[in-house]
């Protein structure tokens, strides 16, 4: 009986240590070259995630990595939603949704543009546009009802989109008033 108990524990720490050596081995697959994070497939992107406390290298390594691998830029907007600010991942999905790539009805495409909308328009104008393109242009069937529920006056959001809104007859008393408002 103590043999089989010992056999079963002795097995344990033999599975326990090769798998130690395969994670360090895979911590250790990460690359940089002249100070920049490589990326040999999208998923060291989430390997590099857990060690880049900022996340900005890993993100530049994976803005390179769609540059050389367009296909896969639905696939890296949804792994920047996951590891970044919301709306970080909209350039992603923006570049997807041009290449005819893109899926309306994802939630984390909802949430980044979302949030991209609801940035103030100093400095954001560039991410604001994609998620305007993908929100009101694109997918607006799949987010109308969030844009309406989110659109609340005095924020970003509100500001980024109510005229857009209102063109589609869909602000109504003070929104509507509070839209008018705006230059």
């Amino acid at each position: 009986m103590k043999t089989a108990s010992f056999s079963a524990r002795f097995s344990l720490f033999v599975v326990l240590v090769a798998f130690s050596f395969a994670s360090i081995e895979l911590a250790q697959a990460l690359r940089f070259k002249e100070g920049q994070v490589i990326l040999d497939e999208l998923a060291d992107y989430e390997l590099c995630q857990k060690r880049d406390y900022t996340g900005d290298w890993c993100h530049d390594a994976l803005k390179r990595w769609v540059k050389s691998n367009a296909g896969d830029a639905f696939k890296a907007g949804k792994m920047t939603r996951k590891a970044m600010n919301h709306w970080v991942a909209v350039p992603f999905f923006h570049q997807a949704f041009e290449a005819k790539q893109g899926d309306c009805k994802d939630s984390d495409v909802k949430l980044a543009v979302l949030s991209a909308l609801d940035l103030p328009k100093s400095q954001n104008e560039d991410v604001i546009a994609q998620a305007r393109k993908i929100g009101i242009e694109t997918c607006f069937a799949d987010m109308k009802n969030d844009l309406v529920a989110k659109a609340a006056v005095g924020s970003s959001l509100f500001e980024n989109v109510c005229k857009d809104l209102d063109a589609k007859g869909l602000l109504q008393g003070l929104k509507k008033k509070k839209c008018a408002e705006l230059k």
